[in-house]
């Protein structure tokens, strides 16, 4: 049997999911976290490793004589050196789509804590206040309705496309951008424009770009200033989309103005990050993915790739 290697599964699985599918198709060792010299000491007689974020190079992978695959057990493979792999003769494979319905239902659960304000108001019952009130009810902050307003999307692929669907559901307008594709109308719901329109039109918008040369920073200082003054903006992507300091200083120009932010440029963020000081921000610890059902998935995407590979045919090979 191949000797298979996961070197940093902690964010994958860390009690809730059983490995016995994944121990049935090979020797396998299994570790929460890998350092740069641990990947050399456990990795060495592997035939097979799996990562997630561990980094390997040129630095380590020629060093690993035994490895003939690598599999990223994620979409986005920036923590593999391809090139190197490709001059050891190393192929690697990575795995797409299983967190499509995690992140549209993450992207909607941001929008409902913000409008129905669901933690504010469970603090205000716990800390007395609805007892105290002589109505049957209590609110002192409006509550909005998604109902009509409209979506803006920024990258239409798979979880855009989705996020797009469950908002048309619930009674919105779409308008997406998508450098792909051209503009068109989808349904009586669903448009495809220009990225300028997009976000000038969005009463809430939503990134799910890839992050490259060409998406880095596309949320900036101008592109803020197209915004609505009372508009979300939401980040379930990459980090690297928003230039933070451009957003942390119109998040303190204009109060009415929030985002709902799933990822940072650096992560964890450091003690300085600004977007955690302002009260419209809301953040989430990059979580968006991580449903029990997508990981399982992406469990699953991890030995369909091992399987392929081990039959001579692999599957969603990186070149």
């Amino acid at each position: 049997m191949h000797k298979i290697v996961y070197l940093d599964a902690y964010t994958t699985n860390h009690g809730d999911i059983s490995w016995k599918e994944l121990e049935a198709i090979g020797e396998v060792a299994i570790y929460d976290h890998s350092t740069p010299e641990e990947i050399l000491v456990r990795g060495k007689d592997a035939k097979i490793i799996v990562v997630n974020k561990a980094r390997l190079d040129a630095k380590n992978i020629p060093l690993l004589p035994a490895l003939e695959l690598i599999v990223v057990s994620a979409t986005g493979y920036n923590n593999v050196d391809i090139q190197a792999a490709q001059d050891a003769g190393v192929t690697v494979c990575n795995v797409k789509d299983y967190s499509t319905t995690s992140v549209a239902q993450h992207v909607f659960s941001m929008i409902f804590a913000l409008y129905n304000r669901t933690e504010y108001y469970n603090y205000k019952v716990r800390k007395g206040t609805w007892s105290s009130n002589r109505d049957f009810c209590f609110y002192d902050h409006s509550i909005e309705e998604i109902a009509g307003k409209t979506l803006g999307i920024i990258g239409y692929g798979n979880i855009g496309k989705k996020v797009a669907q469950i908002a048309s559901a619930f009674g919105m307008k779409v308008l997406a951008s998508n450098s792909t594709e051209e503009q068109k109308i989808i349904s009586d719901d669903i448009r495809l424009t220009d990225q300028n329109s997009v976000i000038a039109n969005a009463d809430i918008l939503s990134l799910h770009a890839p992050l490259t040369n060409q998406t880095k920073y596309l949320i900036n200082k101008r592109s803020l200033q197209l915004m609505k003054a009372d508009g979300i903006l939401i980040n379930t992507s990459r980090g690297g989309l928003i230039n933070e300091f451009d957003l942390s200083a119109h998040l303190a120009r204009n109060p009415t103005f929030f985002a709902l932010i799933d990822v940072l440029n650096v992560e964890p963020p450091t003690d300085f990050n600004a977007l955690l000081e302002h009260s419209n921000c809301l953040v989430t610890p990059h979580i968006a993915w991580a449903s029990k059902q997508a990981r399982i998935k992406l469990i699953d995407g991890c030995i369909a790739n091992i399987l392929a590979f081990q039959k001579g045919e692999p599957i969603n090979v990186v070149s």
